[in-house]
């Protein structure tokens, strides 16, 4: 990812750790987004390739921080739906699943120093899914 967009990623999960440090942050016993788990996202990001886009944040009531693509093509009678989610947690747990009309994949990996294979090779057809619909 390029190095403005992953700044600007860095800050909204900044916010996210800022705004949802305490327990039952949502009124219905979430737990704490940690300092570490804000870390874990960051370093993710960091890893991702320069070709990706930004992804959308948000907090998890179990206290990981999901960073997802996803993306509908067509009008209201004929779309067709693409996603692409990873869980992040303290302890460097990667929990993912990407689904589009073409694909359904899934999976928990440790994450140590770099982004499992996997999720990567998952992401690219992701994205290369996406281009192919919006060139129609």
């Amino acid at each position: 990812m390029k190095k403005d967009n992953i700044k600007k990623c860095e800050k909204e999960i900044d916010d996210i750790c800022k705004e949802h440090f305490e327990y039952n942050w949502d009124g219905y016993n979430a737990l704490p987004i940690t300092i570490e788990t804000g870390e874990a996202a960051k370093e993710f990001i960091r890893l991702l390739p320069n070709d990706i886009d930004i992804p959308e944040f948000s907090p998890d009531n179990d206290g990981e921080i999901s960073i997802d693509w996803d993306y509908c093509v067509g009008d209201n009678f004929n779309s067709e739906y693409f996603c692409l989610s990873v869980s992040i947690n303290d302890g460097k747990k990667l929990s993912y699943v990407m689904k589009d009309p073409y694909n359904r994949s899934n999976g928990i990996y440790d994450f140590k120093d770099k982004i499992p294979e996997p999720i990567i090779k998952d992401l690219k057809t992701f994205l290369k899914n996406k281009e192919k619909k919006e060139s129609k």
